[in-house]
């Protein structure tokens, strides 16, 4: 596994489409991800089985969370910089920026393979129905009768 310095963007979701343009074009990114509030604010308003607890989202974005993954050695300081140095002159062509903020994250080595399975529990629809995940060993909370 290779360690990767972990860039954060949290700004005004105006600015996604900009910026994700000009962090893919600049510098050799291993990924990139993208949180909007409002995606997590839709789905908890849908009437369907979509069930969202706002309150239970780690790191909600204020309005709009980039994440870019780049390689370990980048010069931080100067990325840091020229990021803000796009950011104001995006907000020079009228964009709205929201708050801003652009800073480093410290990133541990994890295994990307497994580690998405802890976003998905078990959910149970009724007492006989349960949607279990192939890797997860399940007791179902009530005992049935034979």
């Amino acid at each position: 596994m290779e360690a990767l310095a972990v860039l954060k963007i949290e700004c005004a979701s105006e600015l996604e489409e900009a910026l994700t343009y000009y962090l893919q074009e600049s510098y050799a990114l291993a990924g990139l991800e993208s949180r909007r509030r409002s995606d997590f604010e839709v789905a908890s308003q849908r009437h369907d089985s979509t069930f969202v607890d706002l309150t239970k989202i780690k790191n909600l974005p204020e309005d709009l969370e980039l994440t870019a993954y780049l390689p370990v050695d980048v010069d931080q300081a100067q990325v840091c910089a020229q990021l803000q140095a796009k950011i104001r002159e995006l907000a020079g062509y009228g964009l709205a920026t929201g708050k801003v903020r652009v800073y480093f994250e410290a990133q541990a080595l994890t295994n990307w393979e497994t580690t998405w399975q802890e976003n998905y529990p078990v959910i149970n629809f009724s007492r006989h129905l349960a949607f279990v995940p192939v890797w997860q060993t399940y007791q179902p909370p009530i005992r049935i009768k034979q």
